[in-house]
């Protein structure tokens, strides 16, 4: 193997999975890190209205951002498969086949979000005071994320064959020149969030830059040329059957973060610019338990193709023992030091009190998630992906929707309103480990 892949089919189980899942959490940590930025920068040196605007849009971004991650693990899948198999000759076609996906996406997303960013910030609730600025900033940032989205296709296909560093490096890089620019455009230029919004722009555009040159550089048959791109159908179809379930899982739960932050709309621009600073936190943390989630589905899709099913067995169980350590300490790390994390985006006595109420709620019990994403992210694995689509709808989009209308609604505090998603984690996850060990049982 180079020294950019990892045997995934022999050898040590636990350390090179986390050799996969850290940079992958990194690399998701640092994606969230370009938001985090643009809130930490308007919320110091802007105003709270700055921050509020920033923070309305989170979950219309991660709505998006969710469904084409998604979308590109049935690309990763259909490789990762192949490789396992050793079918050489058609992973070059399939590294063509998703990459043109990843272009149209990415028109796609600049084309349905420049005409419904409105309606959707309306459909939220979006404060009058900040609703403008909210606008704006949500206009360039989806033209800014059509690019995160060719990103995380390129470094799914990398990914397939274990390579997580690289595309870490690119985003490293651009990491640091998106807190650069956001300093220089808010700071020096007093443009505040449309100065956030634009240093995000051209901080995405050199990382999807970066990483497709990597894809254009790599030895046959990960080599991608422009002028073979095209489809191959079989390809797309199978991409596409564990992509599109995965994309809408993951937008669900977006969705479901929409209706919630509708509700904590209602408590005014305090309670929006202090859920937006303790959500950083919990994305963190929650990006660990999906690094672990992502490369289960990696581990598993090759060797389950390979035969490899007593091998498979114990790459979920360790799996879900890396998740909840690695998650367990990110949470409690942010939790009992919360002064010095929620420093970092405000001083307002009234932000800091709504940021922390979440911090104990949702951050500290976030490692429960595993066992919603490490079920989901095996079954995907072994070419399985409706099954947890529809637990994840029943428990994080109907399951919301009825606590909402009912409990929330009866008891409008933000307490029982934040309470909703360590209950709907536990009825997830019931359903999720349920259904994969009956698939484990019945085709491993």
């Amino acid at each position: 193997m180079k020294k950019n892949e990892i045997n995934m089919l022999e050898g040590a189980i636990f350390s090179n999975i986390v050799k996969v899942a850290l940079p992958l959490a990194f690399i998701s940590i640092l994606q969230q890190f370009f938001n985090a930025a643009d809130v930490a920068v308007v919320g110091r040196f802007a105003s709270s209205n700055a921050l509020a605007a920033v923070g309305a849009n989170t979950p219309i971004v991660n709505m998006f951002l969710t469904f084409f991650t998604g979308l590109a693990t049935g690309g990763n899948v259909a490789i990762s498969m192949q490789i396992g198999k050793n079918e050489k000759d058609k992973i070059s076609s399939s590294v063509h086949t998703i990459s043109l996906l990843a272009f149209i996406c990415s028109m796609v997303l600049i084309l349905v979000g420049e005409v419904f960013a409105h309606p959707l910030l309306s459909m939220i609730h979006t404060p009058e005071t900040v609703f403008n600025q909210a606008l704006l900033y949500l206009r360039i940032y989806l033209f800014a994320m059509a690019f995160a989205v060719i990103y995380n296709f390129a470094s799914a296909i990398l990914r397939s064959k274990g390579d997580t560093q690289r595309p870490l490096y690119c985003l490293i890089f651009s990491g640091v020149l998106n807190v650069l620019l956001n300093l220089f455009f808010v700071i020096v230029l007093h443009m505040d969030v449309v100065g956030v919004a634009l240093a995000t722009l051209i901080s995405n555009i050199v990382c999807a830059f970066s990483t497709f040159v990597l894809l254009m550089k790599e030895p046959e048959p990960f080599t991608l040329k422009i002028r073979q791109l095209g489809f191959d159908y079989p390809i797309l179809r199978m991409a596409l059957k564990i992509g599109l379930p995965a994309g809408v899982q993951g937008m669900l739960f977006s969705i479901s973060n929409i209706m919630i932050q509708s509700g904590i709309n209602q408590f005014g621009p305090d309670c929006i610019a202090g859920n937006t600073a303790a959500m950083n936190f919990e994305f963190i943390s929650y990006f660990i338990v999906a690094a672990f989630g992502q490369t289960v589905t990696t581990f598993i899709s090759q060797n389950y193709a390979a035969g490899k099913y007593d091998r498979c067995r114990k790459i979920f169980r360790q799996s879900i023992v890396g998740s909840v350590l690695f998650c367990l300490c990110a949470s409690l790390c942010f939790t009992f030091f919360r002064e010095f994390w929620l420093g970092l985006f405000s001083t307002d006595p009234n932000v800091l009190e709504y940021a922390t109420i979440r911090m104990f709620i949702v951050v500290l019990l976030e490692s429960f998630t595993t066992f919603n994403e490490i079920p989901a992210g095996g079954l995907r694995g072994m070419g399985i992906s409706m099954p947890p689509t529809i637990i994840a709808i029943l428990g994080s989009c109907v399951f919301r929707i009825v606590w909402m209308a009912t409990i929330f609604a009866w008891y409008p505090t933000i307490i029982v309103l934040m309470l909703v998603y360590p209950v709907s984690w536990f009825l997830i996850s019931i359903g999720q480990m349920g259904t994969y060990l009956y698939y484990e049982k019945k085709k491993v």
